[in-house]
């Protein structure tokens, strides 16, 4: 029996709304650029700086709909909407143009990565705030902005994002793992899908054929689910349509009613790793996440999360390296008969490869976290002069900072504006110059390293040279003007329109 057109036709809708998606993105982006002024970024990874911040944007007002629609008709969204998901299910149908079909992992573990994501994103700032007696900021609404791209990651890390977290993850780990096993989004959306009425459900017979499970992208055991609940209670149910699409009886549909608010899943009892090797996987991805979340002020969450499954997966196959005699990594053999591959001896040492930059890493964490906590303890960034403690603080923290500088693989703006900050406060000069120079040259972009420079090159008395860093200032944020002190406004605002 084939099965229903209406059905049909509502499948082959999904791959056009994901694309308009995108043309929303390019839409915004474009109205930005003409008008210089728009809506703030939908990105759900602002919807965080209401917890952090106390910053309600767009995104949080976005999140919360989204989060009520889900809490009805269900994970919609995910599947119909997601510029993400957009990305894995291009990426798996490249592969299978290629003849590759990526195999689903089934680990325990990973199930409470976004969940955990989700607490480190909307929880853990409020918990911290508590711990340690901070008040809460007070909450604003910011719905417009005339930089749209401040708050975001640079184009060149959202690319990278894009490669990871879609083509690799959905290459090695299955089809879209992100969403499973890594976006903090969707752990909300699960939690709220348990009291949506709106699900798939048995409205015919069911012989069990499994082409329903088949065809489900996240790996949902639908068959199975509707024979023992008569629906699918599984969070991880995107409404994509695609089961009822499948089954040749026409016995699935969506429909209201009963919640699945306390019945549990159906899972399957068969996994992929020992718990022996998810305890290897689960510390592997800790320790790499901590590394790379913020490294270089380059590396976004999500990218993060992203890298430290892939490191924390290829951990496990270098264990099995090690104690096994065969070994493949997707069909590709590693090791056979107790003897390495020459893509095992690659394998091999591209994971001790890793292993020496994630350790390199968290040690330029550890530096930049000391750093900061010093930095919180004197105020940063209100200006002072250092005494007594006070000085002795500062110099670790300009210690700290230095290793950074000195041994990273790159150097950041970050770091020369807080070296910067704390020579001024030491009183050396020299050094203030210098790391708001090497500030700018890592993004001349920034206003504020531009005034500094000029306030220090004022102060020395170099007054053609701080006119035109004050000149810089203004011309790349006229909010600026105010700031700029009196004697050298003029000057300014007349070098900025001579160059403008």
């Amino acid at each position: 029996m084939s099965s229903s057109p209406t059905t049909s036709r509502a499948v082959r809708w999904r791959p056009l709304c994901l694309a308009a998606a995108y043309l929303l993105i390019v839409a915004h982006v474009l109205h930005w650029k003409l008008a210089g002024r728009t809506l703030t970024s939908i990105q759900l990874s602002e919807a965080g700086r209401f917890a952090a911040e106390g910053v309600a944007t767009a995104a949080f007002f976005y999140f919360a709909i989204l989060t009520v629609i889900t809490m009805v008709f269900g994970r919609f969204f995910c599947a119909w909407a997601c510029h993400m998901l957009a990305v894995q299910e291009g990426c798996r149908w490249l592969l299978a143009r290629l003849r590759i079909r990526p195999r689903p992992l089934r680990v325990r573990a990973l199930r409470l990565a976004p969940f955990a994501a989700a607490f480190y994103i909307f929880l853990f700032p409020v918990a911290q705030r508590l711990w340690l007696g901070v008040p809460f900021p007070t909450p604003q609404i910011q719905l417009t902005t005339d930089h749209m791209w401040a708050t975001l990651p640079s184009p060149w890390s959202g690319v990278f994002t894009l490669i990871v977290c879609g083509l690799l993850l959905v290459y090695f780990l299955g089809s879209l793992s992100f969403c499973k096993y890594v976006c903090p989004y969707s752990a909300v959306f699960a939690i709220a899908d348990r009291l949506a009425p709106g699900r798939i459900r048995l409205t015919g017979e069911c012989d069990g054929c499994a082409k329903c499970s088949a065809a489900c992208t996240t790996g949902v055991r639908v068959h199975a689910e509707v024979q023992q609940r008569g629906a699918v209670t599984n969070s991880g149910c995107m409404r994509c349509l695609e089961c009822v699409n499948a089954c040749p009886r026409q016995a699935l549909a969506y429909r209201f009613g009963r919640p699945a608010l306390f019945q549990p899943p159906v899972t399957d009892p068969r996994y992929d790793f020992t718990l022996a090797e998810e305890a290897v996987l689960l510390g592997l991805g800790v320790a790499t996440f901590v590394a790379l979340n913020g490294l270089y002020d380059a590396v976004p969450l999500l990218l993060a999360m992203g890298l430290s499954l892939l490191v924390a997966y290829f951990g496990v196959v270098a264990v099995r390296l090690v104690r096994e005699s065969a070994v493949s990594l997707r069909g590709v053999a590693l090791k056979d008969a107790g003897r390495l591959s020459r893509a095992g001896g690659a394998f091999a040492m591209a994971m001790g490869l890793m292993l020496v930059l994630v350790g390199h890493s968290l040690l330029m964490q550890y530096h930049h976290r000391r750093a900061a906590a010093v930095l919180d303890g004197l105020g940063f960034p209100r200006l002072a002069a250092f005494e007594g403690r006070a000085r002795t603080e500062a110099v670790a923290a300009v210690h700290h900072l230095t290793m950074c500088t000195r041994y990273g693989l790159t150097d950041t703006f970050d770091w020369n504006m807080k070296l910067a900050w704390l020579a001024r406060g030491l009183a050396d000069s020299d050094a203030v110059e210098q790391h708001l120079r090497r500030a700018i040259a890592r993004d001349p972009r920034q206003p504020v390293a531009h005034f500094n420079l000029g306030k220090e090159l004022a102060r020395q008395g170099r007054r053609d040279e701080a006119v035109h860093a004050f000149t810089e200032a203004i011309h790349l944020d006229p909010k600026f003007k105010q700031f700029v002190p009196q004697p050298f406004v003029t000057r300014a605002l007349g070098t900025s329109a001579a160059t403008s």
